[in-house]
């Protein structure tokens, strides 16, 4: 890191493998100190998602009774920056300017609607490398000229350099000349601002850590000066995001002393034994040994999901693989054989459809429904025959209003009997849909609440844990030419297929690659 070091006494490494309990290991300090008489106000929790921070933070409001305003500093890195920056939210890029930009440029930006108080996961806190703009913010974070970015970007054969190098002038002077701020520029005026006007704390904790940038690096080094302690959790050997901008290195070149927690709760035997041999590969990581469950576990190969899709039925199960386009097939066996899923954190079925299909279950049950029910209900209703026309939007029922089918019949214009099936009463419900939620049923299964299967990619499951995983080797075409030859490329591989393997807390399913030249060699 280029920015002065904080003194090495204050810093400690904790390192976590997969269900170690590393984020645990944190929450216990924080209640300890508090506990010693540390003001909560003293204590920083960064995280790179809202929803470990708010983990910390609700952990820490329930055990000792306090209020969210006295953990104000249990936050996002962007959000404490953000805070901290002196930018209000009426500087930020709005849609106007991004379109006016846009217009400006020729190019198709979009628009940026992030903010920086709900930063979710991953995917939203990280740069679309595909697109110029992303490479230009990726080059930000990573702390590298645009030009160093470029050369070492896929999508160079798309946009010639001059086109990169005048977006990224013009976006830099617009920026400048409008006075408004981007999410990179949180962290790059707190830095610029921290001397004056970062708060000193008693001790600070990141969580994590192997996924931040060298920008954000720079961000806890500046807070680590203005701090007594600053312990810092990680593991290098899921470090997945490389490829967007996180900094491995530094977390291994952090000064100090460090642990390593040594139990996993979740990797069973079985499992352990195979992920130990994936992480061996690895060429530069911090050695550390960890010891699995006590469950045996089980490791099968298998053709396909068909193999496995009958067992689906009890427990939970998570279905990944390195890239999103290699689950379709899987997703389609899902929806034909009538189980219910979550996929790109989208439940299988639309919340607007579950709410219809619902609602007029409750109707059926002599139950009351609310405003926003009826609506829902009512949208897929067709005018003139199951709705009197000009009742359709429900305009005389407010959303917090109950009301019951005798109502909706008598003023509300309902004119569906109850003793209707769904299927029959919402009758402008898509077919599509129709024959999804009927095959849910027959299988004797609900679509309520949250989905016992999740289909997600590797990077999005981290940190994830299930009963079953049934892992995809498949390679995509990108992983292949910009892993093999490349000890940094493979170390990544191994680092993303170690990450697949150790979600598991019983069985591991290993789905055989479409050919061996295409797989990954587990």
């Amino acid at each position: 890191m280029s920015d002065k070091q904080a003194a090495p006494s204050k810093w400690f490494r904790v390192f976590g493998p997969p269900g170690t309990g590393k984020t645990t290991r944190l929450l216990n300090e924080i209640d300890d100190l508090i506990v010693s008489g540390v003001p909560p106000s003293k204590i920083g929790f960064f995280a790179f998602t809202r929803k470990a921070a708010n983990e910390a933070k609700g952990r820490a409001m329930d055990r000792f009774n306090l209020d969210p305003d006295d953990l104000i500093n249990f936050r996002t890195l962007h959000s404490f920056c953000f805070r901290y920056s002196g930018i209000n939210f009426d500087q930020l890029m709005s849609r106007e300017n991004w379109m006016e930009l846009s217009e400006k440029t020729s190019f198709d930006l979009g628009w940026d609607q992030r903010n920086p108080e709900a930063i979710e996961d991953l995917s939203t806190a990280l740069p679309d490398k595909k697109t110029v703009l992303g490479l230009i913010n990726m080059a930000r974070i990573r702390q590298i000229t645009v030009r160093e970015a470029y050369d070492d970007w896929d999508g160079a054969h798309d946009h010639a350099w001059p086109q990169v190098l005048y977006l990224a002038d013009s976006y830099n002077n617009y920026r400048s000349s409008h006075r408004v701020f981007d999410f990179t520029d949180m962290l790059t005026v707190f830095l610029e601002r921290a001397e004056e006007t970062c708060p000193t704390f008693h001790t600070v904790f990141v969580d994590e850590a192997q996924d931040l940038s060298r920008l954000q690096w720079r961000v806890v080094n500046a807070i680590g000066r203005k701090t007594g302690r600053v312990l810092v959790a990680g593991d290098d050997d899921q470090a997945i995001f490389r490829w967007a901008g996180a900094d491995v290195e530094s977390f291994l070149r952090l000064p100090g002393m460090s642990e390593t927690l040594s139990k996993s709760w979740r990797v069973p035997r079985q499992v352990h034994t195979l992920a130990e041999n994936i992480v061996s590969r690895i060429s530069d990581r911090y050695p550390k040994k960890y010891d699995p469950q006590e469950k045996e576990g089980e490791v099968t190969w298998v053709s396909g999901l068909a193999d496995v899709i009958d067992e689906m039925d009890d427990e939970t199960w998570l279905v990944l693989a390195q890239c999103a386009y290699m689950l379709e097939a899987a997703e389609e066996a899902l929806r034909s054989g009538g189980f219910y899923y979550e996929m790109k954190g989208a439940k299988s079925v639309p919340e607007k459809v579950f709410l219809a299909v619902s609602a007029w279950k409750k109707l059926q049950s002599d139950k009351d429904i609310n405003g926003k029910e009826v609506r829902a209900v009512y949208d897929y209703m067709t005018s003139g025959a199951d709705v009197r026309r000009g009742f359709k939007k429900a305009a005389r029922v407010d959303d917090d209003d109950l009301v019951s089918h005798d109502d909706l019949c008598r003023d509300g214009g309902l004119l569906v009997d109850k003793d209707v099936p769904w299927p029959a009463a919402l009758s402008k419900l898509p077919e599509a849909h129709r024959v999804y939620l009927n095959a849910i049923e027959s299988r004797g299964e609900t679509f309520e609440g949250k989905p016992k299967i999740v289909l997600s990619t590797i990077h999005g499951a981290k940190g994830g844990e299930a009963d079953n995983v049934v892992l995809f080797t498949d390679l995509s075409y990108a992983s292949m030419r910009e892993s093999f030859g490349s000890e940094s490329g493979m170390n990544d591989l191994h680092r993303t297929f170690y990450v697949g393997i150790t979600r598991t807390k019983g069985r591991l399913f290993l789905v055989h690659p479409r050919s061996h030249k295409e797989g990954y060699t587990i």
